[in-house]
């Protein structure tokens, strides 16, 4: 007959292919395995940016209630100028000198201000809420780290997911040589097809056949050879990356520890020089009242203890940021 139907199924399946089809399983799942720890690396990054800003808002604070004292020291200072100098007893240099260290104090608190807006605005960014959301934050929140001996090599590390990412990469790299070195060896298939032939002249219209067969690749063009190659660069290239990043683990547990340290130090050493800061400004005032020192010297005293107690805040605060960084570095944030 000059026209005909005809037409054909078939469906193989793959016995045994020397453990291509496994590797190409376990490749996938790693990779997908890999990919959610990358997303806790990125959301163990985020908490870290949230509690250092919000130390930030708690910093902020502080360093305007230090810059409102300073304000208003200096605007004492600078009405007893004023009245001594109505009295004769002072030049008006005096009243010029606290005049404009009262306007560089107020520049200060404008500064410390804005700060403390653009910070609110940055936490706002990372929690997804409205720029103009305030909120009322603990000041006695702490970030809780106990004084810990350093642990042995790899005790921090199965924390780390940064470190799971980059095993689970090594391991589907693994996956992938093993993968191209199969393709060096024949493959066992069978294979069943159904074959439909609409003719007259043909006794057998539909056959029925099964197959068991071997497949193998004598010559694809180096193709195999250069996929090899390839895999086994990329699993290189894993393994030097993961050797980076426990190198670079450890130097952030030494760095956030030394920090730590570093900032319980300075708290002591600011919360002693604060006292004597304000000793010496009583002195100094009481000298000035006394016309017995100048004007220079209370002005000098205001200062050093406004920026005594900018260190001791800032030491505060950079103790509890200091210890949120180790707690990343260990993985327990």
């Amino acid at each position: 007959e000059p026209d005909y139907l005809f037409g054909g199924v078939a469906a193989s399946y793959t016995i045994y292919d020397f453990g291509r089809r496994n590797a190409r399983r376990q490749q996938a799942r790693l990779q997908a395995d890999a990919v959610e720890s990358s997303f806790q690396v990125q959301r163990k990054d985020l908490s870290l940016q949230v509690i250092e800003a919000y130390f930030g808002i708690l910093q902020a604070d502080r360093l305007i209630t230090a810059a409102q004292e300073e304000v208003a020291q200096v605007e004492q200072h600078r009405r007893v100028a004023q009245a001594l100098f109505e009295e004769g007893v002072v030049t008006r240099n005096d009243v010029l000198q606290a005049e404009v260290r009262l306007a560089a104090a107020r520049q200060n608190l404008l500064s410390s201000n804005n700060h403390l807006q653009n910070t609110w605005l940055h936490i706002n960014y990372l929690s997804g809420n409205p720029p103009t959301h305030r909120a009322d934050l603990d000041d006695s929140a702490n970030v809780n780290v106990a004084d810990k001996q350093m642990e042995e090599e790899g005790g921090f590390n199965e924390r780390r997911h940064e470190l799971q990412a980059l095993r689970q990469e090594l391991a589907a790299a693994e996956a992938g040589v093993q993968e191209t070195r199969s393709a060096f060896f024949p493959e066992l298939f069978t294979r069943f097809a159904v074959d439909y032939l609409e003719n007259d002249k043909v006794r057998e219209q539909t056959i029925m056949s099964a197959t068991v067969g071997m497949r193998v690749n004598l010559f694809d063009g180096f193709t195999s050879s250069a996929a090899r190659s390839r895999a086994m660069q990329i699993r290189s290239r894993i393994h030097d990356r993961l050797r980076q990043t426990k190198t670079r683990m450890q130097l952030e547990i030494d760095m956030a520890n030394n920090d730590v340290i570093v900032a319980r130090e300075r708290i002591d050493v600011a919360a002693t020089a604060i006292r004597q800061g304000e000793e010496n400004l009583r002195i100094n005032r009481e000298r000035y009242q006394e016309r017995v020192g100048t004007a220079t010297d209370v002005l000098d005293a205001q200062t050093l203890l406004t920026q005594i107690r900018t260190d001791h805040y800032r030491a505060l605060f950079d103790y509890q940021v200091a210890s949120a960084r180790l707690q990343r570095a260990l993985g327990e944030l």
